[in-house]
């Protein structure tokens, strides 16, 4: 990804997160104009930070290295937290 797509999607996470927790301060509940704005644009922003946070992940998946058995067969699994992962040789 670029640059600046990464810039604009951690500005939109840290934005996520404050409004985390603006919704949680007496001050904004007390005031239903403020609260209504920002469960709003929490609403808007959710998918999208889901889906930044995954896509992080998954990175990071990615970049991890294989796991090997130092058994007589040999075997290896690339992803030994799924449990769909299948062994296969080294």
């Amino acid at each position: 990804m670029k640059a600046s797509l990464l810039n604009k999607l951690d500005t939109l996470q840290d934005r996520f997160e404050e409004l985390t927790a603006l919704l949680g301060d007496g001050e904004v509940i007390a005031d239903q104009a403020k609260f209504r704005a920002y469960s709003k644009e929490y609403a808007e922003l959710e998918p999208v930070v889901q889906g930044y946070k995954s896509c992080s992940a998954y990175k990071v998946i990615l970049k991890a290295p294989r796991r090997c058995s130092r058994t007589a067969t040999r075997t290896c699994v690339k992803w030994p937290w799924k449990k769909s992962a299948k062994p296969r040789s080294c």
